[in-house]
């Protein structure tokens, strides 16, 4: 068995017992006197260390008790509002889904939208602009309005498509116009897609003129 402490305290305590032992013994047992110093400045160094962990754990025990403290108090808030909101007679799956709380047993899983992603506008000479985007796991059921803007800051419905792209016409050669898509279904929205631009030398966008 190793008679060497695993325990840290014990382990300094050993170690101290062992580094006046030898410091008293050590040249009679066969020990050199830098082997003797050396120890002896080696158990000092583990000392401090073993100061610096202690102090560490009693630091980390409290901000530990704390977060779990928090972590209660939020856990504790959620259930309740969870069962408030579960027994009110306006929420619906949708609702359910849009917040984060649990679909009862049996129901269908709503479908959420989802940003759109890779929005791409090409203009043409005639005014036509073409827009394409992924669907970004949108199922058929979503609805993607078409929103634009000349300043991309207030921002107009145009039209909706369930395709995952469209051709709009009536749009000036040469005039800055902005474009976004919006997935939806019923009253639940997905953020906004990355707007495009078209006629600017700093916007986004796939500009391509045709002949």
């Amino acid at each position: 068995m190793d008679w060497i402490k695993s325990n840290r305290t014990q382990l300094l305590a050993q170690a101290q017992q062992y580094a006046t032992g030898i410091d008293n013994q050590g040249l009679t047992v066969g020990l050199t006197a830098p082997e003797i110093s050396g120890f002896g400045t080696t158990v000092d160094t583990y000392s401090t260390a073993l100061s610096s962990v202690e102090a560490a754990k009693a630091s980390y025990d409290a901000l530990y008790e704390a977060f779990m403290t928090d972590k209660a108090a939020m856990v504790k808030l959620m259930r309740k509002y969870n069962n408030r909101m579960q027994a009110s007679a306006g929420i619906t799956n949708a609702k359910r889904a849009e917040i984060g709380l649990p679909i009862p047993s049996g129901s269908s899983t709503p479908v959420v939208p989802q940003t759109v992603t890779g929005l791409l506008a090409t203009p043409y000479a005639n005014g036509t602009v073409r827009l394409k985007w992924n669907r970004s796991g949108n199922p058929s059921s979503i609805t993607f309005s078409i929103e634009t803007s000349e300043d991309s800051v207030a921002w107009d419905y145009l039209t909706a498509t369930t395709k995952s792209a469209i051709r709009l016409t009536d749009f000036a050669p040469g005039v800055t116009k902005y474009f976004r898509i919006v997935a939806t279904r019923g009253t639940l929205q997905a953020v906004p897609s990355e707007p495009v631009v078209i006629y600017s030398g700093s916007g986004g966008g796939a500009l391509s003129i045709a002949a």
